[in-house]
């Protein structure tokens, strides 16, 4: 008889578009089933989090239970009965305020009621980072140890699906929100300096944020009608590998991420991804991308790579063989193996 688990997560209303902790709460629920019982509560309100989810977690029979988002493990520590594994993918609210949020209300008050949830949600038996950078911020905010498992690559989905070739106009591409942390004004900037260089064009993919604290970019001032730049919104998720195969370049000049995904998602298939120096980006997932100390020397590369096919063909295999190292069945055996610490320490008791 299969061990029962509880599974925390969000709830996915539109199963066409899977973006950051989703992807990782679904990876996990499809992995773990062949070992475990899972047991699912999907949160579709936050207000849920205070009435719904504690009355659910004392009611299931499960032992261990997993938080996909650090905040629903809160209530957990009072439980004798239960152990959480608890997953900490950032911690944005305390580590950029400036540019994640534009008002008092992100600022301040969400900073303070964040503060008090992940302090309750750190007193959990194990707590997991996603990156080894998350791991350092959590032992410096909340002096916590916790484990790192990287998140993974589905690499039988993205891989590159045709021989690459390069011609004009050359595909400069963005996937993410259009807001200010993920740098979607930084890509327009590079765009704009390679434009009159080499004849380019520039995707944006991904959709405004709807969000009212949340800094947001104003992509049509910037882009002044220009014709060679396309806005395609959001994409379903079964069409993001190729996607990221119609691109020459993608360009990821986020200011800041918890992870990194897009950045192995894009190398696994192939394509040259650029990041920038200063950005805020986990040291294991940078090295997937080629890194920069500014715009002009993206630019620069750009037109290097544009120019040498060679040098384009070493440079994206190179990076497409590291990203492939990164896979969610690495991902669901690191959690496997905390799972069974944690029954081990239940049934010790």
């Amino acid at each position: 008889m299969k061990e029962k688990i509880l599974l925390i997560r969000s709830k996915i209303k539109n199963l066409k578009f899977i973006t950051g902790p989703s992807r990782v709460g679904l990876e996990l629920e499809k992995g773990l089933r062949k070992k475990y019982d899972v047991e699912t509560i999907q949160i579709s309100k936050y207000h849920e989090l205070f009435w719904l989810v504690p009355y659910l977690i004392i009611k299931s029979k499960a032992k261990i239970v997993i938080c996909i988002g650090t905040d629903y493990g809160y209530f957990i520590p009072f439980l004798s009965s239960k152990k959480a594994i608890v997953i900490f993918h950032d911690l944005f609210p305390f580590t950029l305020q400036t540019q994640l949020y534009k008002n008092f209300l992100g600022k301040y008050l969400i900073k303070i009621f964040l503060f008090i949830m992940w302090k309750l949600a750190s007193l959990n038996f194990l707590l997991v980072s996603d990156s080894s950078q998350t791991a350092k911020e959590l032992k410096i905010f909340f002096g916590k140890e916790s484990e790192v498992i990287n998140l993974g690559v589905d690499i039988n989905r993205f891989k590159p699906l045709k021989f690459k070739k390069l011609k004009e106009p050359i595909k400069l591409g963005f996937f993410s929100h259009f807001i200010y942390r993920k740098g979607v004004d930084i890509a327009i900037n590079i765009y704009e300096k390679l434009k009159n260089k080499i004849n380019c064009e520039l995707i944006l993919v991904g959709g405004k944020f709807t969000r009212t604290t949340i800094k947001v970019v104003d992509i049509e001032k910037l882009i002044k009608n220009d014709k060679n730049v396309k806005i395609l919104g959001r994409i379903p998720d079964k069409d993001v590998p190729k996607l990221y195969n119609s691109f020459d370049f993608f360009l990821f000049p986020s200011r800041s991420e918890g992870f990194g995904l897009p950045i192995l998602e894009a190398a696994a298939c192939g394509i040259p991804v650029f990041t920038l120096e200063s950005a805020h980006i986990p040291e294991e997932v940078k090295k997937a991308s080629i890194v920069c100390k500014d715009e002009d020397e993206i630019v620069e590369k750009i037109i290097e790579l544009s120019k040498n096919k060679k040098l384009y063909d070493k440079i994206r295999f190179e990076k497409m063989k590291y990203a492939r190292k990164f896979t969610w069945d690495k991902c669901v055996n690191e959690y496997d193996k905390l799972i069974q610490k944690s029954l081990k320490e239940i049934n010790n008791n």
